[in-house]
């Protein structure tokens, strides 16, 4: 889920979400099933509800957001290596293991490298091909 179907989903359940000073404050609780993942990506509805860029950095401090520079996309999923994410202009929160308890609110992890297809040792026979 992204911090904007989070966003569409607490409105929807009536929470009313709304930016005080540095603050996320909802107008109700949100369904119990949400409410974890608002603890996520508070900074990420914050950042929609602000107008400001929404940021992360990876273990390495580098930035690892898709857009040009480095911002992160509400409407899409947290880079899978994002250790830290904040609102520009405000204070970096840490995502302590966060892709464990919740995958479902990070990029899939990437593919690895295939291995290759094992073959039989009379693979390369001429008559390879016409075996039955």
């Amino acid at each position: 889920m992204t911090a904007a179907d989070l966003l569409r989903r607490l409105v929807e359940a009536g929470c009313a979400p709304a930016v005080e000073g540095a603050d996320l404050t909802l107008d109700a609780d949100p369904p119990a099933e949400l409410e974890p993942l608002v603890e996520v990506l508070h900074t990420g509805l914050r950042a929609i509800l602000s107008g400001r860029r929404w940021f992360a950095f990876d273990a390495a401090g580098r930035g690892c957001g898709p857009r040009s520079d480095h911002a992160l996309d509400p409407g899409r999923l947290l880079p899978r290596g994002a250790t830290h994410v904040c609102v520009e202009g405000f204070a970096w929160n840490r995502l302590d293991g966060c892709v464990n308890r919740h995958p479902e609110l990070f990029e899939p992890p990437a593919a690895g490298p295939q291995s290759p297809r094992r073959r039989h040792a009379d693979d390369h026979a001429p008559d390879a091909l016409f075996r039955t």
